[in-house]
Formats: C-alpha cells, structure tokens, sequence
C-alpha cells in the first residue's frame, strides 16, 4: 500500500510536469503506460495494426489535452477513459467497413494459455479449442458496452471502482454489467463446458 502511494505520488509530480508542457514528462507517461493500453486497445478492438493506431490516436489525443486533466482520477484512468472512446467509436466504424472481421484473437490466445495444462490429452485439446472458439464467439456478440466492461475487469484487471470511474457509471452499474456478461456467456457456453 506505501509503495502504491510513492508511485502514485510520483506520478502525479510527473503528470504536473507534463501539464506544464514538459515532453520529457509526458513521454515517460506513454513509455509507463502504453503496453497496457495496447492490450487494452487489442481486446477492444481485435485488430493489431488498429491497436497500435489506437494506442497511438489515444497518446496523441491526451498530449492535447493534458493541460484539461484536473487530476481527479489517475492519469491511467483518464487514458483508459479516451482509449475506450475511440475504440468504441472505431468497432462502429470497422462493425459498417469490415462486419466479422472484429474477432479478439487475444482472448483466445489468454484463455488457451489457460488450458495449455492438457498438453498430453489430443481430445481435451479439442475440446478445449471447440470451447476456447465458441467462448471468442459469445464475447463478440456481447453488446458494446458489456464486452467493454468485462474486458476491462476480467482481462485488464481493472477494478470495480477505476472502470466505474473509465466507464462514467456506478461501481453497482459495472458489477451488474459483469454479472450480466458472465451469465450470457454461462447460457451460450451450456453444451461446451461439463
């Protein structure tokens, strides 16, 4: 906890920095943070050259803003909040341009690395595969903003408190969105899992 507090502290001398127009400031938040928003951007958007642009667009976006960031979220908070928004506004762009081409080969890769457990086992290996597709299947075809608050909270690790905060909702609003998510995917899952 005293450790979250010095980096949170040093953080914020850093934050301050880059609203004072140091660069240098700001590029030590993007080398900080970008892997992580990234992934992010990889599971919202399932595509990896759009990740990047996104991740990209999403830096971009908050070096033009940072001096309107009042330091009432983290700064983490504040990005994932303008990554969420352009990935939203992009997968309605690709969903008219591109329509199933938004697959999240991240979330298959993550639940794979999960299972890889039954190396030794070619029918648990399929099976695992059949569930691994049908499970990337029914995270698609999660509405918007339900597939954004799960990945936020079951793939990024994003708490309650801090998606609520990215989300612009109550913590009581993402914790049904999860519940509700997790019990869609539980129903579509019924004849894969046993």
């Amino acid at each position: 906890e005293r450790n979250r507090t010095m980096v949170a502290k040093e953080e914020k001398k850093i934050v301050d920095a880059a609203r004072k127009g140091d660069k240098q400031a700001f590029e030590k938040l993007v080398k900080a943070h970008s892997k992580k928003i990234y992934h992010t951007a990889l599971h919202l958007i399932a595509d990896h050259d759009e990740a990047k642009d996104l991740t990209q667009e999403t830096f971009v976006k908050a070096y033009r803003a940072i001096d309107r960031f009042d330091g009432r979220s983290s700064f983490m908070t504040w990005i994932y909040r303008i990554l969420v928004n352009l990935s939203l506004n992009r997968r309605k762009e690709l969903a008219r341009t591109r329509p199933g081409k938004l697959r999240d080969q991240r979330i298959q890769t993550f639940i794979m690395d999960k299972t890889n457990r039954d190396e030794d086992n070619p029918e648990r290996q399929v099976a695992n595969r059949r569930t691994i597709e049908a499970l990337s299947k029914a995270i698609d075809e999660l509405s918007e903003v339900l597939r954004t608050t799960l990945v936020l909270v079951v793939f990024q690790n994003v708490d309650y408190r801090q998606a609520s905060e990215i989300l612009g909702c109550s913590e009581g609003t993402v914790a049904w969105r999860v519940f509700r998510a997790r019990e869609i995917l539980r129903e579509k899952l019924k004849g894969h899992l046993t």
